[in-house]
């Protein structure tokens, strides 16, 4: 509790995860501390399609299932808030997919919000430094199964200048902590 920390958001609608990761810079190392969601309803379907154990991720506090059939952003919200409460965070930053409302409402909150692109020149550095911290085993995410599932999901996608980032459209599964997490960084 106390310590500074960094936001990534990434919103969804009713298929995909929603993520939020607070990133702790803690003696050399990047401590995540992660908040996923999915919307319960259909949750047997999508753990199907996905190959995924979502119910038994919720059960172990790695995920959280909104109820319905879309993410419920006043869970997001509350959580983030409370994390507001406990932590230092010195800004968010959101992609801005479906976050004008959230981030409008937190903003009023007197959160630290700013808007962070998925294009190349937005995403290659950061993805950059994630991947240095990963391979340097300097990322610590407390075990958390589903963010390690995001993780093996992750396809990365290079430009014809080098650049890279995280590309949902090429992965077949869910990548939304590991984007979150890389925002955060």
């Amino acid at each position: 509790e106390g310590l500074s920390c960094y936001g990534g958001l990434d919103l969804s609608d009713n298929t995909d995860l929603s993520a939020f990761v607070l990133a702790f810079p803690v003696n050399g190392k990047i401590k995540l501390l992660v908040f996923l969601y999915l919307p319960e309803e259909g949750i047997a379907e999508r753990e199907k399609r996905d190959n995924a154990h979502y119910r038994d991720w919720a059960k172990k506090g790695f995920l959280t299932l909104t109820p319905g059939n879309f993410v419920d952003y006043a869970f997001i919200k509350h959580d983030i808030l409370e994390a507001a409460k406990k932590y230092d965070i010195k800004e968010i930053a959101f992609d801005r997919y479906r976050a004008s409302r959230l981030t409008q409402e937190l903003a009023e909150e007197g959160l630290n919000l700013v808007m962070h692109g998925q294009g190349f020149a937005s995403m290659h550095a950061p993805s950059t430094e994630f991947m240095n911290l990963l391979v340097a085993m300097r990322i610590e995410h407390g075990g958390n199964e589903a963010l390690g599932w995001n993780a093996a999901n992750v396809v990365v996608r290079k430009d014809p200048a080098g650049n890279i980032k995280p590309d949902k459209e090429r992965s077949r599964k869910r990548i939304d902590g590991i984007v979150a997490g890389i925002m955060a960084v």
